[in-house]
């Protein structure tokens, strides 16, 4: 677990050059095809990331590396 929360450095897994905080996290509704083995849905959780350009970007949680961790 990454303990990732608000005011941690992270990046994206396939954009790891760009380093951006997190600003928000926050859950929203289970995107299509997100189901458990016995036919539930579940929820995702995202996270809103500043980079340095100033562009902010909601991205899943999960897909989020802590850049202090390198």
């Amino acid at each position: 677990m990454q303990n990732i929360k608000v005011g941690t450095p992270v990046y994206h897994y396939m954009n790891m050059k760009s380093v951006g905080e997190v600003i928000e996290i926050s859950t929203g509704p289970p995107r299509s095809g997100n189901w458990t083995t016995e036919g539930t849905s579940f929820g995702q959780a995202y996270a809103s990331v500043r980079y340095a350009d100033g562009t902010v970007v909601r991205h899943i949680l999960g897909e989020l590396m802590r850049a202090d961790l390198d």
